[in-house]
């Protein structure tokens, strides 16, 4: 018969998030729920997808809008253009062995992982060439995420032992929905043939919902013992601000900041294990981080597009308030945390521009950097390691692989489709765009 610790650390136990993305971001509260949802910062279309997400420096069709918005400048048609996207994510969870403080020691827990798939139409944009101005509007999915998950948590603390009982990590089941819409407006001014500057600006919508329910087995039957949840639906605003060069017809550079939104929320919970049950609410922040994004753009030949892109993702900011409703104290809060981080990406196009129909090949690969929430240090007491064993499933920095390919319909009123997918081994992406110029 396993119990769970004793209250300061049983507290512990309802509550430990973390954060994973690409591409993907989390609500900022100890409830494990928010462990399994994955937050993606890469850019909306096919074609910047399929060249590995590299995109700042070139920033040449209606994705620029939320990218860099100075590259709008270099269109010169009005453009309708859509993208729908399918995102396969892998949600690691910690789901039992056994974990010790002295020594410290995590190589006996055991991680499980819900696969969660999700489809939508991803971007939606209007892009208005005017002079040396260009205007767009559009529609951005930032993140959009559901899943359920059971049998997590019962991991052993082989170091606590209450009246000859090893105590545990208590089991739960948690479900999890994140929604968050940007609607944004974008414009841009040629300053010189040389330099383009723009500007976003954006109206976020938050939608969160997560529950999770802990319980626990006592000679066969199973008893609740007490059901958390996060709960939220907000608005904010942001803006984007990017810089665009062309040195000359071979290179170019672009750079872009942007002041992501913050939401608030809340997160409720009722303990059962006492003769009445005992309600406690609290109000919590979803901060999503900002990010500094560079690139360059090289043209050797006609045919021929290399992409290079660095950017800055400030994950601190998840955690830079991190709360909790469970009592958890400062001294172990502070030990969860996510590293700013960059990514790295590197692309290229290739089109066959003799062709009837252009058609353009793609390929790319980038660097993800750690974006989940962790335990950093040495935990010191049993709550610590309580901490340090529910944020155990977290993984580390991956490297992703993309692929993809366009065609223009010149007869179509240069009509443009273009598909890629982008793989790693958490989160795998297929996307398909069009593009109608008029």
């Amino acid at each position: 018969m396993n119990y769970r610790l004793t209250s300061a650390i049983a507290w512990a136990l309802v509550g430990c998030g973390l954060l994973a993305s690409c591409e993907s971001a989390f609500a900022i509260t100890d409830l494990e729920t928010n462990a399994a949802i994955p937050f993606s910062f890469s850019n909306p279309g096919a074609r910047s997808l399929g060249m590995g997400g590299a995109f700042v420096g070139l920033a040449d069709d209606a994705t620029a809008a939320y990218t860099n918005p100075a590259g709008l400048t270099q269109l010169v048609q009005t453009e309708v253009s859509l993208e729908g996207r399918r995102v396969e994510t892998n949600s690691p969870f910690t789901s039992g062995g056994s974990a010790t403080l002295s020594p410290f020691a995590l190589t006996g827990i055991t991680v499980g992982n819900t696969k969660n798939t999700n489809s939508s139409p991803s971007f939606i944009s209007l892009v208005l060439p005017r002079g040396d101005w260009s205007f767009a509007f559009y529609r951005h999915e930032l993140a959009k995420f559901n899943t359920s998950f059971a049998n997590a948590g019962g991991t052993t603390l082989s170091d606590f032992i209450v009246n000859g009982n090893v105590q545990q990590v208590a089991p739960f089941f948690g479900a999890a929905d994140l929604h968050i819409v940007d609607y944004g407006f974008a414009m841009a001014l040629k300053a010189n043939d040389r330099v383009s500057v723009g500007a976003d600006f954006s109206y976020y919508n938050f939608k969160l919902s997560s529950l999770r329910s802990e319980y626990f087995t006592n000679n066969g039957t199973t008893k609740l013992i007490n059901v958390a949840g996060d709960d939220g639906s907000d608005h904010a605003l942001a803006a984007t601000i990017g810089v665009r060069v062309r040195f000359n017809d071979q290179w170019s550079a672009g750079l872009a900041y942007r002041v992501s939104p913050k939401f608030s929320y809340t997160e409720d919970i009722v303990d059962l294990t006492g003769s009445t049950p005992f309600f406690a609410s609290t109000n919590a922040q979803f901060k999503v981080p900002d990010v500094i994004s560079a690139g360059v753009s090289y043209h050797p030949t006609d045919q021929l597009v290399v992409n290079f892109d660095a950017d800055r993702v400030f994950y601190s900011q998840l955690t830079g308030k991190l709360n909790s409703i469970f009592s958890i104290p400062a001294s172990t809060l502070d030990h969860l945390n996510v590293p700013n981080g960059y990514e790295l990406h590197a692309g290229a196009e290739y089109t066959f521009a003799n062709m009837s129909n252009p058609f353009s090949l793609r390929a790319g690969i980038w660097h993800d950097p750690r974006h989940t929430i962790q335990f950093d240090g040495t935990p010191a007491t049993g709550l610590d390691l309580t901490e340090a064993v529910v944020f155990g499933g977290g993984y580390g920095s991956k490297m992703h692989y993309s692929f993809g390919g366009g065609m223009v319909f010149t007869k179509l009123h240069n009509l443009q489709l273009d598909a890629a997918y982008d793989y790693s081994e958490k989160i795998k992406t297929a996307s398909i765009s069009a593009v109608y110029r008029f």
